[in-house]
């Protein structure tokens, strides 16, 4: 995954059609978390990933990571009895859906 690319590509995106404040965020923290650990899936438990992004709620959450599967970004699967931990994948930058 080219990170510079899937970034050009998320802003010309928001230009179309804006990305809420919450998708926006979690767009560049899961950005940041793959840039970090350089794993295909990234794991974020809903209650760590509150308490970095103060002020937003579950399901403010779970909305901004339906947005980003929606535009083609991520692929998300949440959490759930089995598993606490919500998974996202990022997807190559040529399945990006273009606005609603």
């Amino acid at each position: 995954m080219n990170e510079n690319k899937l970034i050009e590509e998320f802003w010309r995106d928001c230009d179309n059609n804006n990305f809420s404040k919450e998708a926006t965020v979690l767009f560049f923290y899961l950005l940041y978390r793959h840039k970090r650990d350089r794993q295909e899936t990234i794991s974020i438990n809903p209650a760590a990933l509150l308490s970095l992004v103060s002020g937003y709620s579950v399901t403010a959450m779970k909305s901004a990571s339906e947005e980003l599967q929606s535009r083609g970004y991520v692929e998300y699967t949440p959490a759930n009895e089995s598993c606490t931990s919500g998974k996202y994948r990022f997807l190559k930058t040529g399945t990006v859906k273009k606005g609603k």
